[in-house]
Order: structure tokens, then C-alpha cells, then sequence
């Protein structure tokens, strides 16, 4: 069975088929540079403890990440807008397991820059029951050091291709996020995270179900041992 990056990438190539070759070197350009200006270590990762955050989503309610983790782990992911594709094929991809997710006692919630309304739109043309919160000043995305500065070229590029940036941001910035994935348990410590600058490169929803099976697992163990404990 094709895999969620099979998907992106054999849609990645045929978009790129469909660019002109100026724009396509451009954006490969851009790409390589953003790949070499990468710094991971500025990012959060695998064992850090995830910024806490509250954030409206796509119909104006406030969502706070600690009151989420209160219930249960979070699948926390960072996305570009409801403009990019890959972004559109990962959320439809991971509002598949959704179900599965909160059967283990989690939950997803997901970021952009993008105003609520336009994620109200994204939402409702792809069926999303993930929560959409609006960062349209970046600064969680900051915060967990995802953000990144969008070329003057690359811009240009970007609106003849119809993409709506940075206006559809609805704040005067020429940042965007670097597309992300996290798995945060209980106490806030993320327990597995995908960051990576290729707009078509997500983390796959086996993994995310994989990882918090794992939570669920730990979970039932140390309840386990603390029956003994007190049998003993």
C-alpha cells in the first residue's frame, strides 16, 4: 500500500512537471538553500519539553495545549496553509486515524499562520474533525523554532503560482513554518518529532499511532506495577 510520502512525492513531481523551468530552478534553489541553513538544534525535539501555548482555532475557540495534555497525550502538528497541498494531503491523511487516536486517549490538534477563516474553509472542504489554530504571528511557531524566511524570488514565485502569501497570513510577514509533527506525552515531554524543510517530506500516521500506542503501553505497565506495589 502507497505510503503518505509516496503520495506527496509523486504529487511533488507532477507539480513540478507543471512549472516553468525559471520557477523550478528557483524553488530547487531555495530549497537547497533552506536544506543548508537547517539548524535542528534550534528546533524543538525528541525529549524536550513542548512550549505551552493557547490558540484559537478555525471557529473561534480557544485551545490550550496544557489542558489538552491534561486529558491525554497530543499529536501536535505545524502546517503551512490550506494554500499548500502537501500541508492538505497530510491533515486528510492524518484526520484518517483520528478515531484511532482518541480510542488511546489522544487527541491532534494542528497550526498554521493562516487567519481562522481561511482554516474554517480548509476544514470544512476536507472534512477535517482536527481542530485548525490560527498563529498568524508566528510566535508559537517561533517558539518551537520552526520558523523560516520566505526569499524575495521564492515569493514571486509563489503568487504567480496562486499561492497567497504572506497575505493570506493576514499579517505583514515573509515567514513560513517548517512543516512538523510531534508526539507529546502526558507531562509534556515530546516522545517523537518530524521536522523537515522538504514541504513534501511528513511523518508517516502509522508513526504517529505507533508512537502513542507506545504511550498507552507504558501507561498499562506502570499501572501494573503500582498494583503490585501496593498488593505488596
Amino acid at each position: 500500500m502507497e505510503n503518505l510520502n509516496q503520495k506527496l512525492e509523486a504529487f511533488a513531481e507532477g507539480m513540478f512537471e507543471r512549472v516553468d523551468c525559471d520557477s523550478l530552478t528557483a524553488i530547487r534553489a531555495a530549497q537547497q538553500a533552506l536544506m543548508a541553513g537547517h539548524d535542528a538544534s534550534l528546533e524543538v525535539g525528541k525529549g524536550d519539553l513542548a512550549p505551552d501555548f493557547a490558540l484559537s482555532d478555525q471557529d473561534g475557540r480557544q485551545v490550550s495545549l496544557r489542558e489538552l495534555l491534561a486529558r491525554g497525550p497530543v499529536v501536535l502538528h505545524f502546517f503551512r496553509g490550506g494554500w499548500c497541498p502537501f500541508c492538505t494531503l497530510t491533515l486528510r491523511a492524518m484526520n484518517c486515524i483520528d478515531g484511532k487516536l482518541r480510542k488511546l486517549g489522544a487527541s491532534q490538534i494542528a497550526v498554521s499562520p493562516q487567519p481562522a477563516e481561511n482554516l474554517r474553509t480548509m476544514a470544512e472542504r476536507n472534512g477535517l474533525a482536527i481542530p485548525l489554530l490560527s498563529d498568524p504571528g508566528l510566535e508559537v511557531i517561533g517558539r518551537y523554532g520552526l520558523g523560516w524566511e520566505l526569499s524575495d524570488e521564492l515569493r514571486a514565485i509563489y503568487l504567480r503560482l496562486g499561492r497567497c502569501l504572506p497575505q493570506g497570513y493576514g499579517a505583514p510577514t515573509r515567514l513560513l513554518p517548517i512543516p512538523a509533527s510531534y508526539v507529546i506525552d502526558r507531562t509534556g515531554r515530546v516522545v517523537a518529532a518530524h521536522v523537515d524543510p522538504k514541504a513534501y517530506h511528513r511523518m508517516e500516521p502509522e508513526a504517529v499511532l505507533e508512537a502513542v500506542r507506545g504511550l498507552a503501553d507504558t501507561s498499562g505497565k506502570m499501572a501494573v506495577l503500582q498494583s503490585a506495589d501496593s498488593i505488596l
